[in-house]
């Protein structure tokens, strides 16, 4: 077998160094945060949720449905018209 192309490949380019540096990344993260912060949050919070668990689990059982259909009609306002007609049909005597 030839290791010929039936095309003739490009020839590879000289590597050039950057005229200039790139620009710098976008901090996404807030930069003043330290890590204690993050670990005393995390104590924080597994302290409130060891002696609030059941109420905490109540409450969003009940507010997340009413926080996600209200996004959902900000987001899709034609398709959650259509759900909010069959719900309201299923719930009507």
């Amino acid at each position: 077998m030839h290791n010929r192309h039936l095309v003739p490949m490009p020839k590879p380019r000289p590597h050039r160094q950057p005229r200039s540096r790139p620009a710098p990344a976008a901090v996404i993260a807030p930069s003043g945060l330290q890590t204690w912060h993050c670990f005393a949050f995390l104590i924080a919070a597994a302290i409130v949720w060891h002696f609030m668990k059941w109420p905490l689990i109540v409450i969003a059982m009940i507010g997340l449905p009413f926080v996600g259909f209200v996004w959902l009609s900000n987001r899709f306002p034609r398709t959650m018209l259509a759900i909010a007609v069959f719900l309201f049909s299923l719930f009507r005597r």
